[in-house]
């Protein structure tokens, strides 16, 4: 009976911790889609030449070589304005730090 009922309160609590493990992953991607929302917004309101440099080089993958090239720019202005853009997103999405630490564990 005792092993029974061992099994039993094994079983049930194995499933409560299966239950909590996809609430946990439901609420991490709930939390990302959130993160990534206001981060696509606030990308969207940087000055038009920053955020062409900026989607090039973080959203396309390309280097600083070649989104000078594909914008006709050089590659000191490419590196400014990534900085600059790093710069406003930093600043405008400050508020963001408490999600991306329950996220990340930070």
């Amino acid at each position: 009976m005792n092993h029974l009922r061992n099994r039993l309160s094994r079983e049930h609590y194995l499933s409560y911790l299966k239950h909590e493990g996809e609430q946990d992953e439901f609420e991490c991607r709930m939390i990302e889609t959130e993160i990534f929302s206001r981060l696509r917004k606030a990308i969207e309101k940087l000055p038009r030449e920053c955020r062409k440099v900026f989607e090039l080089c973080y959203f396309e993958g390309m280097n600083n070589e070649k989104a000078a090239q594909t914008l006709r720019i050089s590659i000191e202005t490419v590196k400014a304005q990534k900085k600059r853009g790093k710069q406003i997103l930093r600043k405008n999405l400050q508020e963001l730090y408490p999600l991306f630490a329950l996220l990340f564990g930070l």
